[in-house]
């Protein structure tokens, strides 16, 4: 799941390490790229850093959990709004139920985008998290 608001790569990080680095959640992590990624951070420190510690800071990203408890808080909004619905209409005709039902539908896309947001940077953090161990483990390996 994408999302142009949990972008996987942003152009502060350096060109160089961009190629070593998940573009999207469909990426795919190969042993030639892990072997490669050992090759040219044996001496490019600076390359090594760079791409380990933007895995870190996308594989220790809790953005998830506070993106699903706004949603859940909406979900309860947009549930209340709906059972007061029928008492608005009682006490003040249908022409004001349009006070509930419009910040209810409201509230309802909200807590949609917000789960998809979630789900984005859930997959996000467990694909840093998944390539950041593939690395260690190639550079921590014995042979090329």
């Amino acid at each position: 799941m994408s999302s142009k608001h949990v972008p996987y790569v942003t152009p502060q990080i350096l060109a160089r390490a961009q190629v070593f680095l998940p573009d999207g959640p469909n990426a795919r992590l190969t042993v030639e790229l892990a072997r490669r990624f050992r090759r040219q951070s044996r001496k490019d420190v600076e390359l090594r850093m760079v791409v380990l510690g933007t895995l870190r800071a996308h594989g220790t990203n809790g953005g998830e959990i506070p993106l699903a408890g706004v949603a859940v808080l909406l979900t309860a909004f947009t549930l209340v709004l709906s059972l007061v619905h029928d008492w608005v209409i009682s006490v003040a005709g249908p022409a004001a139920a349009l006070l509930v039902v419009v910040p209810a539908i409201g509230f309802a896309g909200a807590s949609l985008h917000l789960v998809r947001l979630a789900f984005a940077a859930h997959t996000r953090r467990v694909m840093a998290t998944t390539w950041l161990a593939a690395y260690e483990d190639a550079l921590a390996a014995r042979r090329p």
